[in-house]
């Protein structure tokens, strides 16, 4: 019985500014993401890999770091990746915000599924990163095995996160179909 009243105590606290403030940080930094992308796909190649939403080869991997050369590579491992470790916290909250205020435990199997996808996401997104991190830093050797298995986190990051967005899109317009808060 203690765990339904911090539940509901939870629930009752959950505000939409909450969820706008989460949302401004989750921008900000998304977009702070896309610029350095950007730059990195400045010095040749292709965009990082981080946003490869088809994933990429050996070929593609190999033919990108040698396009964006030491600078390219430095600017992915010291700016990118770093930020990149703390936005899948930061936008894995502002999704499990977003599934509490919308959804709410009322729907305890569609709140259940939007927790775990978006946990999902979260982790092949930080799966993901530590990977490129470390094929960047030569502490995982570039082989066709270890590039396709960071290729596949970065496609399940993404689907992950699609069917958790879609998901929440398919949520709101229910609502606002209905007129109903929960």
């Amino acid at each position: 019985m203690g765990d339904n009243v911090l539940e509901s105590k939870l629930d009752g606290q959950l505000r939409m500014w909450h969820l706008w403030l989460m949302l401004a940080v989750t921008i900000g930094i998304g977009a702070t993401l896309i610029n350095i992308s950007m730059q990195i796909a400045a010095h040749g190649g292709s965009k990082p890999f981080d946003i490869m939403i088809d994933g990429y080869t050996l070929e593609q991997f190999e033919t990108n770091l040698a396009a964006w050369g030491d600078v390219g590579k430095r600017l992915y491992l010291m700016r990118m990746i770093p930020l990149d470790m703390v936005f899948p916290f930061i936008y894995g909250f502002t999704l499990l915000i977003a599934w509490g205020i919308f959804v709410g435990r009322k729907r305890p199997i569609l709140y259940w599924s939007g927790t775990i996808i978006t946990l999902a996401a979260v982790i092949c997104d930080y799966a993901e990163n530590m990977r490129i991190g470390m094929l960047l830093s030569d502490i995982l050797p570039i082989t066709q095995d270890n590039v396709a298995t960071t290729s596949m986190l970065t496609m399940a990051k993404w689907g992950f996160f699609g069917l958790c967005i879609s998901m929440l899109c398919i949520v709101l317009i229910h609502r606002f179909w209905t007129g109903k808060r929960n």
